[in-house]
């Protein structure tokens, strides 16, 4: 699992179960859940299973929502 805190910033790829955002992510995030919290703002490419935007959170730019559990783990295991 990554959190990123209200005043934290990453920029660029990364992978992992589960992706909570209170800040900035700006890049492409392959993970099985994706939580975009209030004030927080995603821009770039995700890919999911799962995705959940509270209302006053910012996302900017592309979504796909895996198929089946299959696609999602053979990205966890690349």
């Amino acid at each position: 699992m990554i959190s990123i805190g209200s005043q934290g910033e990453i920029k660029g790829d990364l992978t992992a179960r589960k992706l909570i955002v209170k800040g900035v992510f700006d890049g492409v995030a392959e993970c099985e859940s994706i939580e975009l919290l209030k004030e927080g703002k995603i821009i770039g490419k995700i890919s999911t299973n799962d995705l959940m935007i509270e209302s006053n959170a910012v996302f900017e730019g592309e979504c796909r929502f895996n198929k089946d559990k299959d696609d999602q783990k053979d990205i966890l295991e690349a």
